[in-house]
Order: C-alpha cells, then structure tokens, then sequence
C-alpha cells in the first residue's frame, strides 16, 4: 500500500524538547498519583483480610467461637447488606452528541469511571432507564457480563446511566465493606463460580441476591467503613487530580504544538 508523501511542519529539536519536558511533568505527577493510590488500595485490601479473612478483627481474642463462626457473625444473602439489587438497562439507546452518558463494564478501571469509554445518550431514553435502574452515591456497580468483575462506588455529582453491570444499593454504611468484599482476592474468585452462560458468560441478578457467605455483625462492618473510609476519599481526590491532569496536558499539547504558546 502507497501511502502519499506531504510535509508537516515540525517545531526546532529545542522547542521539541521543551515540549517534551512540559508534558513529562504532567506524566509524572499522574504517575505519582496513580502509586499513591495502588499503596491506599493495598492498606485497605490488607486490613479487609486481617479483619474478615483471618479473623483478626479488634478484640477477636474475647470473642467466642461457636459453630466455626465468631460469635454475632451468622449466614446471610448479598440481599441482607442492601436495600435492594437491581441491574442496569437491557437496550441498546443510540449515542448522541450531548446528553447523559451511558456506562457499562468496560467503562470501569482499576475501581473507577472512565467516562471516556462511555457514549452518551439523550434525555428521554436517560430518563427511561432511571426508572428501573436509578443510581445513587454510594451504590455499586459491578460489572456481570463481557467484562467481568470490575467495580467501583458512585460518587459522581452528575448523573449517568448504566448497562450490563449490578446494582448494589447497600445499607447505610456497607458501600466500603461490600466494596472490599466483591473485589477481594479471596472472596472474588468465589462469587465468581455463579457464572453462567454457554458462549457469553455472565452473573445474573438472582444469583447475585441469593448469594449467602457468612458475614460478619453490622457493628463490625460500620465500624470498618469509618475506618477505611478516609483512604477511600482519598483515592478518589488523587483519581480525580489525575483527571483534570490529563485534561490539561491534552489541551496544552496542541497548543504548545503549533506554538500558540511560547515555550
């Protein structure tokens, strides 16, 4: 294949450098953001299995065993921890320039939103799907079908709707617990063995609800969330950082491209 042969106007090596140093130091400081918030994801995934994989909980030394359990923990269904579970929208609505955007399994990376792999969508059908899947800060979201397991907490100030991943409400105060619960590596491979399908595999709603582990009393779990709670937000403070970062270099690229802007 001939490709054809025209000439693009490049700036001097030096202004190239120049560039290039303004930009790494965007890259740098979202690097950095982003080791920051792997190390506040590791304490919180650390002490989610101190607490309800090894049982070390605070004062589990007094507490008694009975049957196997710490005594108060007892075995319940994901549906005990949440107001409800429900699922996102089964249409397809069609993208549009401006409106709502429409966020599904792909769209959720390393346990956040990228609204950049989201389409949007109009008014009406947002205003469709938000009557059966309406979202709330605090529920979350866990992808079940294409790809499967990716999670994250709302925490958006706009709304947004949603499409092949479950909808957990949870109960005042277990967003963060039932957070770590879905996405730890001891738990995650286990609720994963409710997959089902032949050619798509999926996690379906009901099995979802119905699915029962032995949970730890509600004390506990609160106390867990105001815990871990501060690493949460903070995460989310460095992500959205990270953000607006990316936004900025983005457009300074062009602009220190065609040197709208002395370097």
């Amino acid at each position: 294949m001939n490709f054809p042969k025209f000439k693009v106007q490049i700036p001097p090596l030096a202004t190239q450098q120049k560039i290039a140093s303004i930009l790494s130091a965007y890259d740098d400081l979202i690097e950095n953001n982003l080791k920051r918030i792997k190390l506040l994801e590791e304490a919180a995934q650390h002490l989610y299995r101190e607490w309800f994989v090894k049982g070390r909980f605070p004062g589990w030394e007094a507490v008694r065993v009975v049957d196997g359990l710490p005594e108060g923990w007892e075995k319940r269904s994901l549906s005990d921890l949440c107001s409800n579970i429900s699922d996102g929208t089964h249409d397809s609505p069609k993208p549009k320039e401006t409106g709502y955007y429409l966020v599904t399994g792909k769209c959720i990376v390393n346990g956040f939103i990228d609204f950049n792999e989201a389409y949007k969508i109009s008014e009406e059908d947002h205003q469709a799907i938000q009557k059966r899947s309406f979202l709330d800060n605090g529920d979350i979201l866990y992808s079940n079908i294409g790809t499967i397991g990716s999670t994250t907490v709302v925490e958006q100030d706009f709304g947004f709707s949603c499409k092949n991943v479950i909808i957990f409400k949870p109960k005042i105060k277990h967003s963060i617990f039932l957070y770590y619960f879905l996405t730890n590596d001891y738990n995650k491979p286990r609720f994963l063995q409710g997959l089902a399908g032949s050619n798509q595999k999926f996690i379906s709603l009901k099995y979802a609800r119905g699915y029962e582990y032995n949970f730890p009393t509600t004390e506990l779990i609160e106390i867990f969330d105001e815990k871990i709670e501060p690493l949460f937000k903070q995460k989310s403070i460095l992500n959205k950082q990270n953000q607006r970062l990316k936004e900025a270099r983005d457009l300074l690229l062009p602009r220190l491209m065609n040197q709208s802007i002395e370097v």
